[in-house]
């Protein structure tokens, strides 16, 4: 199956472009039921849109043209959603419906990282110019509280290494050695 000619992600994305199923779609019948389905749909569709999501970071990379991309064309795909949602919703109330209340919070598929250059990111990482560097860091080994202690199993083995025995506990000399 060939793509749509005329569909500007299909032309944007290529080869990475992507269907999360179930796709929008408005009932037929807009009714309690049919409102409560659609919503447990759009939410499937996130769910499915954020291990899309993972897997295009994976292969592509967080910061890539593709991840920008992917993530504007689900922004449209989730606006139709909340578009038909809406619609369901105010059928099914004009025709006397009692809808449960939901509230679709999307899930966070992936945190995203502010860059360096991101101007929404202000403050969060300081300006860089010819600041001296402060200096060398060091640990303060002089107090006990940072000395750490050897182990006990290290000691044991150390214990062992170090002692041997002395030939004449024995009651022979050259202990080990054998001869020809």
């Amino acid at each position: 199956m060939l793509a749509d000619p005329n569909d500007k992600w299909a032309n944007l994305l290529g080869h990475a472009n992507f269907t999360i199923l179930p796709e929008p779609y408005v009932p037929e019948v807009c009714n309690a039921f049919s409102v409560k389905l659609l919503m447990d749909d759009w939410q499937q569709a996130r769910n499915n849109y954020a291990k899309h999501q993972v897997r295009t970071a994976e292969h592509y990379g967080a910061t890539s043209k593709y991840y920008l991309l992917t993530g504007q064309k689900w922004a449209e795909i989730d606006a139709e959603w909340k578009s038909n949602h809406d619609l369901a919703k105010s059928h099914a109330v004009a025709i006397g419906q009692e809808l449960e209340p939901t509230s679709p919070a999307e899930p966070e598929p992936l945190s995203k990282m502010p860059t360096l250059n991101d101007p929404k990111s202000q403050g969060k990482f300081p300006k860089l110019g010819d600041e001296d560097i402060v200096g060398p860091m060091f640990q303060i080994k002089e107090s006990p509280l940072f000395q750490k202690q050897p182990s006990k199993k290290r000691a044991f083995f150390k214990f062992l290494a170090d002692w041997r025995f002395p030939a004449s506990l024995l009651g022979r000399s050259n202990v080990g050695v054998r001869s020809h």
